[in-house]
C-alpha cells in the first residue's frame, strides 16, 4: 500500500483528507505560506498493515531505483512523537532526506530507510532515523507533476522481523 492511503490523512497547504491529495477552494496555507506546488505534506501513523507505527518495531521504508520522490527541491521525512514534537534519539536526528549526509543507496540502485528505536549495526546508521511512539511526515519541496497529479505514490511503511 501507498504511503498515505492507509494513514488516514494526507495534508496540503490547510486541507486534511483522506487517501488523496486535494485543492479545495479557499484553503488557506497550514505553515507560512507555502502553497501545494512549493511544499507537499503527507503523513502516515500506521504501517502497510495498518497498525500503528511504534518504536518497539523495526520497519523500513523501501524506495526502488528510481523512485525517490521527484522534486526539484528536496524531500525529508520527520520523526515525530505524539505530540508533535521532534522524537528526542540518542544521535540528534529528527529528519532524514535528500539532503541528509552519507545517505546510502543499496547496490542495486534502492534505497533503504530504517525507522527502529533500536541502533543498527554500523553498515545503516546512515540510513536510521531513531523511533519512539511515532508518526511520520514526508515533506516534498518543490514537488514535480507526479507528486501534484497523484501519479506517485510512496512506498508503505513495513514492519520487519525483530533481528535477534
Amino acid at each position: 500500500m501507498p504511503f498515505a492511503q492507509r494513514s488516514a490523512r494526507t495534508t496540503v497547504t490547510a486541507s486534511v483528507h483522506p487517501l488523496d491529495v486535494r485543492h479545495p477552494p479557499g484553503a488557506k496555507n497550514q505553515v507560512g505560506t507555502e502553497v501545494a506546488d512549493q511544499v507537499v505534506y503527507v503523513n502516515t501513523a500506521v504501517d502497510s498493515d495498518n497498525q500503528p507505527l511504534d518504536g518497539t518495531n523495526t520497519y523500513i521504508l523501501h524506495f526502488e531505483p528510481g523512485q525517490t520522490p521527484p522534486v526539484a527541491g528536496m524531500w525529508n521525512i520527520a520523526m515525530y512523537d505524539g505530540s508533535m514534537l521532534f522524537t528526542v534519539n540518542e544521535i540528534d536526528r529528527f529528519s532524514i532526506g535528500s539532503t541528509t549526509d552519507g545517505l546510502t543507496d543499496n547496490p542495486d540502485g534502492s534505497l533503504t530507510i530504517y525507522l527502529q528505536h533500536a541502533r543498527p549495526p554500523q553498515d545503516l546508521l546512515c540510513n536510521w532515523l531513531p523511533a519512539g511512539s511515532f508518526n511520520l511526515p514526508m515533506r516534498y519541496y518543490t514537488p514535480l507533476a507526479p507528486v501534484l497529479d497523484k501519479t506517485y505514490k510512496l512506498p508503505a511503511v513495513r514492519q520487519q522481523p525483530t533481528r535477534e
